[in-house]
């Protein structure tokens, strides 16, 4: 449990991991724009949604990908996610 919490609130976004992890992540948006059907979704929920979060898709964009960092991560969890709040 003490490693659980340790990984909560003190995380390091290990950059090998996050290129792995961009590198599913792309191909997974890349697959869905394959099928009619995750097409369809997509645009309907857009849409429906405008611009509340419903309305994006949830794996994000491939232009927006290369953006992440493990420094961007760590910003982001330091803002909305730091120990006070978990």
């Amino acid at each position: 449990s003490e490693l659980l919490i340790d990984i909560l609130t003190n995380p390091s976004f290990p950059e090998s991991e996050l290129v792995k992890l961009k590198a599913e992540v792309t191909s997974r948006i890349l697959e869905q724009q394959g099928k009619d059907n995750s097409l369809a979704r997509k645009h309907f929920e857009a849409w429906f949604y405008g611009d509340h979060p419903y309305g994006k898709p949830i794996f994000g964009k491939i232009k927006t990908i290369p953006k992440i960092t493990s420094a961007s991560l760590k910003s982001t969890f330091d803002k909305w996610l730091h120990s006070g709040t978990i």
